[in-house]
């Protein structure tokens, strides 16, 4: 039994430990056939492409080409051999094995030298158990991992599209003779050869003949004719001229006796030239076409007149009829036309041919059995009829307009050959189509009509109301020609209320309050007004033929998934305005009924769209439009109606945290966010606050000043003088005590401390702690009440006017570094806002970079596997974390442009209000919203999150606009923090008078070099000092610079433009500076003798 045991551990472990090798060595196998393969293919492209080059320069002997192609063919085969034959010996295996698994720690080939001895050692079958046990730890895909085969198989992909890639870049004189070498003519003819047109011809005497020639399957230097006419007993040689598609020409002129040619090719070979066939051209006295004369009879739908022609090139619609007159030096017998390929008969000269497609014709005669050309070829051209273009020309755009107003329409169109109908079409809140048709009147090339929409007359549904706000009316026109037919885009007129409601702001509660204001609201609306045109676009798209298949498909799948999730945005506003009881208000109510509706219509719409019914889909899309419109129209009046009551602050702030929450989900609603430089009610109590700090230090002031006056009243005056200076005094410190409480610690609610009951006059509040600046200014006004108490108990009035001074005057200085430090806090505040406002700009634009690189990387990927002939797949999920950054970026943008909006209007508001400044903020804003940049973001991310990739000309303007913000932002940075510099343009504007001083010394007529040296200087100046988003543009004037040479006229020309670029720089420096314009001097030739040697010759009549 003991002995049984290692025999039958042996059996099981030595035949384990065998395949384990043998799997190892199948994978080792496959790798080292991929490197040779690999190998085999590069070495076979590098001798591919060497022996093609030689053959197309050297045109070698067949037995060159023959020899050529076994040594390839033995390449190939003895790669395809080693590839079958390569197999990696056990040993070497087990070494690799080994090398990869250090656990075996020599074990497995100790273990297989062993078990190849004659006599095995007694403790194999324990080594082959712990080997074994090691291996089922390490199977064979991790000591050979799959991995270890994507270098080789990388490099073989590479040596096979290298090899193809090098084949298609290579010209056609070297792909012809690769193919020769490796299948001869089996598969076309790649012999190196000539090839010429017309061969074998017959021309009329004296007709011209065209000789047409290129080389097959070589490269020639020059192509030459040969040509032996008859009776002349010589070749004659010529160079043919290079013509399009690597084609030699040359003119046989004025043939009039029988010709012999053939082409040469020089330079083909080393030992001589390769040459074509030989051909013959015959001359027979065939008539020769001398006149053409062309009636083109239009279709009557043109409404065109016929016109007569004399020349043989012929342009007409689809349907035109061409009669042809042939003049010709002889009798024209048994000639007929030859219409792209098709003969038709000629009757004495005269015949007929309908244009129908493009091509050529000629007249042809026949000749001993042959058809012979006598004339030239005369293009055939067809003219497409063109779709009519259709546009408003009032109003336009989408339009607002009250419920008893009247709507004036205006649209214009034009055709190429007429239009036969104009129309405009409006419908009532997504109903039937009303068609009002244009006058009755003849077909024109332009025409337009006008039509005034009466909304107090429209009826709207079944039960027939008049038109209220938030209804809508969708108004677009259509054009008809012939056979075709083009819509406008589809414009909406919004039915607006006879008044404005403004909303309370004066609460501000947590959470926002009401403070969205109306873009919040209008989101929906928005949203789905897009949709509707987007759905309009596609249709007009479908019906021009721009979009179809599977772009069109995917287009209206994606606006199917967008009505989707704003239908599902809309139903989950409906179920938490439900959840929070807000339906249960009565004026809540009708608004959440108008968004259960939209839902509605907008399921349906998404249904039909999922469906590709594009037009069964606009009708259900403009009702929900208008269920939404009318849903924000009564959200305006709840929001005024409730912000009248305590309990309607709630419901009014429940509404607006909603819309939030389904607007912009990411952002958290039950926080109020703090703007950078804060809020606008903060703006304003800041401005109040300095403005109180400075009338107090006026007053105090003041009074120190009126007790310095020398002749002061008598003693009953002082006494009441005092008094009233005890007075003011007790005051101005309780406003200042107040006020550095506030500004210390602020009580609960905001309120202002107050003086608890029984405390002394003058006593600071009860638990507050003024600043220490503070505290020194209320203790000199202490010391001032205290002064004046003693004098009018003692009637000292002298001493305690000093004092009283001296308290005031001390008190005014120090409110007076409060203000001043309160505007500095303020700037400080608005220059950080602005700092972090481009800080995050910038982020957005090296996100956006980031992006567009790996789209740009993805679409190369895409091109190609194009390229190699594969499939390129990718899952959708492999962009989810891109549109998750998409829609990040979008809040982002968001936040960024409401804080920018925050901070313009509080510089707007400012003390130091820069014009300048805040318009460069409102370009800023405006360019933003014209870009659309949040809507772009907000597509994208639909586009990735459905596996859309093909956007990279979607994400540069969205890039663009992007990095303009944030140029924008840093030049407002730079010019706000630069403002206070007292001495910031001074030196340029000294810097402004040197160039000029300069310029003038050098003068108009002076060096053009230096003449540009001081135009550069002046630029780089401007730049400088103003920036390049500043007040100044000089671009106009840089392109004047361009293209000037060194003449008078230009030099004088630089030398006024620079002169006004300076003028123009330094009118803006002092602007900025707030110092004075300086007056132009005036030129004195001009203003002395010239004026008035001009006003004499006028007075004498000169």
């Amino acid at each position: 039994m003991t002995r049984g045991t290692p025999d039958s551990t042996r059996n099981v472990a030595d035949p384990g430990m065998g395949r384990y090798l043998a799997r190892c060595r199948t994978r080792l196998n496959w790798i080292a056939r991929t490197r040779i393969a690999a190998a085999g293919v590069a070495v076979l492209a590098a001798l591919t492409v060497s022996l093609a080059a030689l053959a197309a320069y050297l045109v070698p002997s067949q037995g060159w080409i023959v020899a050529a192609r076994v040594l390839l063919y033995a390449v190939g085969i003895a790669t395809v051999v080693t590839c079958v034959v390569r197999r990696m010996g056990t040993r070497r295996t087990a070494r690799h094995v080994e090398h990869r698994i250090p656990a075996f720690n020599g074990r497995l080939i100790t273990w297989l030298d062993a078990s190849r001895r004659e006599h095995r050692p007694a403790l194999l079958p324990q080594l082959a158990e712990h080997a074994l046990q090691i291996a089922k730890a390490h199977p064979p895909r991790r000591a050979v991992p799959a991995v270890s085969l994507l270098p080789p198989l990388a490099l073989l992909t590479a040596a096979a599209l290298t090899f193809y890639l090098t084949f298609e870049a290579t010209p056609a004189s070297w792909q012809l003779p690769a193919e020769r070498l490796w299948t001869g003519d089996l598969l076309a003819d790649t012999r190196p050869q000539v090839i010429v047109e017309p061969g074998n011809v017959v021309v009329p005497r004296g007709a011209d003949v065209l000789v047409r020639a290129r080389a097959h399957g070589f490269a020639a230097e020059s192509l030459s004719v040969n040509a032996a006419f008859a009776g002349s007993g010589r070749w004659e040689q010529a160079v043919m001229m290079p013509a399009q598609d690597a084609t030699h020409e040359f003119v046989l002129v004025a043939v009039t006796e029988s010709v012999e040619y053939y082409v040469s090719a020089g330079g083909a070979t080393r030992g001589g030239r390769l040459n074509s066939d030989r051909y013959r051209i015959e001359v027979a006295d065939l008539p020769v076409v001398e006149g053409v004369e062309l009636a083109l009879d239009y279709p009557a739908w043109t409404r065109l007149e016929g016109s007569i022609q004399d020349h043989g090139d012929v342009a007409g619609v689809e349907g035109t009829t061409v009669g042809v007159q042939i003049q010709a030096n002889l009798p024209l017998d048994d000639a007929h036309l030859v219409v792209n390929d098709s003969e038709r008969g000629l009757d004495d000269g005269t015949g007929r041919f309908t244009i129908d497609a493009p091509g050529t014709w000629h007249v042809a005669v026949r000749h001993r059995g042959d058809v012979v050309k006598i004339s030239d070829d005369y293009l055939i051209d067809v003219i497409h009829d063109q779709p009519p273009e259709v546009e408003f020309t009032f109003p336009g755009r989408d339009w607002s307009a009250t419920a008893i107003e009247e709507v004036v329409l205006r649209v214009s169109a034009s055709d190429d050959f007429g239009i036969e109908s104009l129309a405009l079409r409006y419908a009532v809140n997504g109903s039937d189509w009303i068609s009002v048709e244009g006058p009755e009147a003849t077909v024109a090339r332009e025409t337009g009509t006008s039509h005034t929409i009466l909304l107090e007359n429209l009826a709207v549904g079944d039960e027939q109301r008049p038109i209220r706000p938030g209804d809508m009316v969708s108004v677009h026109g259509v054009a008809r020609d012939r056979s075709q037919s083009t819509k406008t885009a589809l414009y909406f007129v919004d039915v607006r209320a006879f008044d404005k409601h403004y909303r309370d702001m004066g609460t501000n509660s947590a959470g926002g309050g009401t403070g969205g204001g109306g873009a919040r609201e209008q989101e929906l609306s928005n949203r789905q007004r897009e949709i509707v045109n987007a759905t309009w676009n596609l249709i007009q798209e479908r019906d021009t033929g721009a979009r179809a298949g599977s772009d069109l498909k995917d287009q209206v799948d994606l606006v199917a998934v967008l009505q989707g999730t704003l239908q599902e945005q809309v139903e989950t506003l409906v179920a938490r305005s439900q959840g929070r009881r807000l339906a249960d208000t009565n004026e809540v109510e009708t608004y959440v009924a108008e968004l259960t509706r939209a839902a509605a219509q907008m399921g349906l719409a998404a249904e039909t769209l999922a469906g590709h019914r594009l037009d069964d889909a606009v009708q259900p899309e403009q009702r929900a439009l208008q269920h939404l419109l009318t849903a924000e129209a009564g959200l305006r009046n709840v929001n005024v109606t409730l912000s009248s009551s305590n309990a309607g602050d709630s419901v009014s702030r429940s509404l607006s945290e909603l819309f939030d929450l389904e607007t912009d989900p990411e952002q958290n609603r039950y926080e109020s966010p703090q703007t950078p430089g804060g809020g606008g009610r903060e703006q304003e109590t800041a401005e109040s606050e300095w403005r109180r700090l400075t009338e107090l230090a006026r007053r105090s002031e003041e009074l120190a000043r009126a007790h310095e006056q020398p002749g002061r009243p008598e003693a009953p005056l002082s006494r009441w003088q005092l008094e009233r200076l005890q007075r003011e005094l007790e005051r101005l410190r309780d406003q200042l005590a107040n006020d550095g409480s506030q500004g210390a610690s602020q009580p609960a609610g905001g309120e202002p401390a107050t003086r608890a009951s029984g405390q002394p006059v003058g006593g600071a509040p009860s638990g507050t702690n003024p600043p220490p600046d503070m505290r020194g200014t209320l203790a000199d006004l202490d010391r001032a009440r205290e002064a004046i108490e003693q004098s009018l108990g003692a009637g000292d009035t002298d001493r305690v006017t000093e004092t009283a001074a001296d308290a005031f005057r001390q008190g005014a200085e120090v409110l007076r570094q409060t203000a001043n430090r309160l505007l500095e806090d303020q700037r400080d505040s608005l220059a950080a806002g602005l700092r972090d406002a481009e800080r995050r700009a910038n982020a957005l634009v090296e996100e956006q970079r980031r992006i567009l690189k790996r789209l740009q990387a993805w679409e190369k990927e895409v091109a190609e596997a194009y390229q190699q002939g594969r499939s390129y797949t990718y899952r959708g999920s492999d962009f989810e974390d891109e549109a998750q950054t998409k829609r990040r970026m979008r809040e982002d943008v968001e936040r960024v442009a409401t804080d920018v909006s925050n901070l313009r209007q509080q510089l707007a508001q400012s003390t130091s209000e820069d014009p300048d400044l805040v318009r460069l903020l409102d370009r800023a804003l405006d360019d933003l919203a014209d870009s659309r940049v949040v809507d772009q973001l907000t597509m994208a991310a639909d586009y990735m999150e459905m596996g859309r990739l093909f956007m990279r000309n979607l994400e540069r303007p969205v890039h663009d606009a992007l990095n303009r913000l944030s140029n924008r932002l840093g030049h407002a940075v730079a010019r706000f923090e630069n403002a206070g510099a007292e001495s910031a343009s001074a030196t340029t504007v000294a810097d402004v008078q040197a160039l000029r001083r300069r310029l003038a010394a050098l003068g108009p007529g002076g060096d053009p070099r230096a003449l540009r040296e001081i135009a550069d200087a002046t630029w780089d100046l401007a730049v400088e000092a103003l920036g390049r988003e500043g007040a100044l543009d000089l671009a106009e004037t840089r392109r004047a610079y361009r293209g000037l040479g060194a003449r008078d006229a230009n030099r004088e020309r630089l030398y006024r433009l620079t002169l006004a670029e300076l003028d123009q720089m330094e009118i803006a420096l002092r602007k900025v500076d707030g110092s004075p314009v300086r007056a132009e001097a005036p030129e004195e030739g001009y203003d002395s003798a010239a004026v008035a040697e001009y006003f004499r010759q006028l007075s004498s009549g000169g």
